[in-house]
């Protein structure tokens, strides 16, 4: 039976990599378009899941500041230094637009290093042990990490297993 650590490190891999490829060879322009229907631009959907992961793994597990805060990627990017997009109406997330594809690419790479850093260096012990957060109460990194990969998978209308750890 695979260890907690390795099913979250799986889930998170894989997420990263459909992630990588589907906008890897998409231009500034592509990640910015909006259709005249309605919906969101794939720029914001992509900045919500990215950022939503930096918060998760490094301020609220962690306890420590997020790659975006300490790399400054608020400012670079000229985007909101908190906000990643929860709870934003129609209007607030018409107005996330991308200016800068490479360092884009950067920031999201470095997330992915940083949860991937944590993950190798936590133990499973660790993983499931408890404690209280602005995210909820008695609540494990174990439990917070499936819900991050399981909203994903469940905005996104992606086929998920479930499992129990």
């Amino acid at each position: 039976m695979k260890q907690a650590i390795e099913v979250l490190s799986a889930g998170l891999s894989t997420l990263h990599r459909m992630l990588d490829e589907a906008v890897d060879d998409m231009t500034l322009e592509q990640l910015n378009w909006k259709s005249n229907e309605g919906g969101i631009k794939p720029f914001f959907s992509l900045w919500h899941y990215v950022r939503t992961e930096d918060n998760i793994i490094n301020f609220v597990v962690q306890g420590k500041p997020t790659v975006w805060i300490e790399g400054r990627f608020d400012v670079k990017l000229n985007l909101h230094r908190i906000a990643q997009g929860t709870g934003m109406n129609a209007a607030e997330a018409k107005e996330i637009t991308l200016s800068n594809l490479e360092l884009w690419r950067e920031y999201q790479h470095s997330v992915w290093a940083a949860s991937e850093k944590y993950l190798a260096a936590i133990s499973n012990d660790e993983l499931t042990i408890c404690s209280n957060t602005f995210f909820s109460t008695n609540t494990s990194p174990n439990e917070i990490i499936i819900s991050l990969i399981m909203n994903f998978f469940a905005a996104n209308k992606l086929p998920s297993c479930s499992c129990s750890l």
